[in-house]
């Protein structure tokens, strides 16, 4: 074996290891980055059934109301795959630098993965027709990417109704109780209080 062919088998040793682990490659990660869901494109008046087909994903929850149903969906939505080409950068940068720029570039693009997680939410009448739809960058976060529409009111139906108690007597409500039996003089009546000491 010759002296230089050994620095050529732990480049390849290195690349079998990171493509045989799948973990931790910045390549593999931007490979696995899903392509863009053009939850752009949805419009108030779509059809349930088209709404789902945009975005490609199952209903995480559901629950039906008076006034029709609102829907979650959890689905990923990743940039463009014209952007996949910065593989050709790892790759050099993995070569060049014996996988020292995994360093730099795996944390990049586990932290661009994790931004591709969307949650809609998805209002439909009892038609089936979108009313209002939001989506919002994962779950817990408040960043609001779409709004369309408005949230629905609540129905009168599924609010308690505020039930007060009776009114008080007049007398309990200027503080003098009826009744009291504590020697203050009736109405018309005067109280002497004696001789000052």
């Amino acid at each position: 074996m010759r002296a230089g062919s050994s620095g050529y088998f732990w480049v390849g040793a290195l690349v079998a290891l990171c493509m045989g682990l799948q973990v931790g490659c910045a390549t593999v990660t931007a490979v696995r980055i899903p392509g863009p869901v053009p939850d752009d494109s949805i419009t108030l008046g779509d059809y349930r059934a088209d709404v789902e087909i945009a975005l490609r994903a199952g209903v995480q929850n559901e629950y039906a109301d008076g006034a029709g149903t609102t829907v979650r969906y959890l689905y990923k939505s990743g940039p463009h795959q014209g952007s996949k080409a910065r593989v050709i950068l790892y790759i050099a940068g993995d070569v060049f630098t014996l996988f020292l720029t995994e360093f730099i570039f795996w944390p990049i693009e586990a932290y661009a993965s994790n931004q591709t997680t969307r949650v809609a939410t998805a209002h439909y009448d009892r038609n089936n027709v979108l009313i209002g739809f939001f989506v919002n960058r994962g779950a817990g976060d408040r960043q609001q990417l779409i709004a369309l529409g408005k949230h629905p009111e609540p129905l009168a139906e599924l609010v308690p109704p505020v039930v007060s108690a009776p009114p008080a007597p007049k007398d309990e409500i200027e503080g003098e109780p009826k009744g009291d039996s504590s020697g203050d003089p009736a109405e018309g009546e005067t109280h002497d209080p004696g001789p000052a000491t």
